[in-house]
């Protein structure tokens, strides 16, 4: 689920087809000033300043509005496989980013 200014969405999915399912939509342009301090802590503001964001290589397709995300540290276990990255779609249209990401079931647990 996401939401901001001018924008709500959800998503659902079987159980049985999606191991995840992720969307967001931001605003297209900078962070307000003060908009941090209004949605963090102040011990949160302190582990923003040190936060590595190395930890995932994302490179957008612009020609196709898709990404792929290698994940850099170990990714979570889906169906007994560790997962190393990931692959989304994104738009940038009527003020906002839009982004999308599905990890299929494993085969094993999908259903036909």
């Amino acid at each position: 689920m996401t939401h901001c200014a001018g924008y709500h969405a959800a998503a659902v999915a079987r159980g049985t087809s999606v191991a995840a399912l992720g969307v967001d939509g931001e605003p297209h342009g900078p962070v307000a000033e003060g908009v941090r301090e209004l949605i963090t802590l102040p011990e949160e503001r302190s582990g923003l300043e040190r936060l590595d964001f190395g930890r995932c290589a994302v490179t957008p397709d612009p020609e196709h509005g898709t990404f792929t995300a290698v994940l850099k540290v170990p990714g979570p276990v889906v169906g007994g496989v560790r997962l190393d990255g990931f692959d989304g779609r994104w738009r940038v249209r009527h003020g906002l980013v839009v982004t999308a990401v599905v990890i299929p079931a494993p085969t094993s647990e999908r259903v036909g």
